[in-house]
């Protein structure tokens, strides 16, 4: 089977640097018409249509084209992402961007996929979230955006990056079309497989020895559970503050007494860093 081969040769030459501001797009890749609201607001989108808006930080609605109702928060920092009330399957692709004679030195992770049946081998991520977080994969390319050919930079040091694109399936199937490539009939038991979804972790403090560590991580829980409730931007910001500096603290204090050190890494949030949460 081939593969997908990720990389191409880039030229960089300065430039400016100007900035989109995030946005939400919602996407109907089916082939059949939906009716959706967001925050009361009708959307009527027919067969692969789409629409882009900004959604403010604070709490909104979602009501699905089968009436059943979500409320989901937007964070001050949120960069957005893809609104799925179909529940579609979306497709990540890392691809490594690279000057001439560099291309080893950037390997794009993944994992293999099945899409219809297929497995297609390659550096990929699947995911059908009601709301897809683009702060949780942090994809430079959203769907209905090619890959470009050829990336700028003003960095003059720069040898080559990996970036990643979200597509629907569709895309990601006239994209392996465009690159030769062709899946290889799934086992059975891949088929069943569940796409991709973010992990929710238990809120459990290691058994940290140093007390001020323990300490500093018991807050900084509290701050995620926090966050998880907060629609107000200037609380957001707030709870962001005060988990900096609280996590600047742990550090130190992990620092200055080696004892804890094979535990830091036990230590996981379900909130902080998030863009949206689905709360329903």
């Amino acid at each position: 089977m081939k593969k997908f081969f990720m990389g191409i040769f880039v030229m960089f030459m300065v430039f400016s640097c100007s900035f989109k501001k995030s946005v939400f797009i919602l996407d109907n890749p089916t082939d059949t018409a939906v009716n959706v609201k967001i925050d009361g607001k009708e959307y009527s989108l027919g067969a692969g249509e789409y629409e882009k808006m900004n959604l403010k930080p604070g709490k909104h609605t979602l009501t699905d084209s089968q009436g059943k109702e979500y409320s989901f928060i937007v964070y001050a920092d949120s960069k957005g992402g893809i609104i799925n009330p179909t529940r579609s399957d979306y497709i990540y692709v890392s691809m490594a961007y690279a000057v001439e004679g560099a291309g080893n030195s950037f390997r794009p992770m993944g994992k293999d996929i099945i899409v219809d049946g297929l497995k297609y081998e390659g550096p990929f991520g699947t995911a059908n979230d009601l709301i897809i977080d683009k702060n949780l994969k942090n994809w430079k390319y959203d769907i209905h955006t090619p890959f470009p050919d050829t990336i700028y930079t003003s960095d003059r040091n720069s040898k080559g990056n990996i970036f990643t694109k979200i597509f629907t399936q569709k895309e990601f199937l006239d994209f392996a079309e465009s690159m030769g490539v062709q899946g290889t009939p799934a086992d059975k038991d891949e088929v069943k497989k569940e796409p991709e979804k973010p992990s929710v972790q238990e809120y459990k403090v290691p058994p940290f020895k140093n007390p001020d560590v323990k300490k500093y991580a018991e807050e900084m829980v509290a701050l995620d559970k926090s966050y998880a409730t907060a629609v107000n931007a200037g609380e957001q910001k707030k709870i962001m503050s005060e988990y900096k500096k609280t996590w600047k603290k742990y550090v130190q204090a992990s620092m200055d007494d080696n004892s804890d050190l094979e535990l830091l890494g036990e230590l996981s949030f379900n909130n902080l860093g998030r863009g949206v949460l689905v709360t329903e």
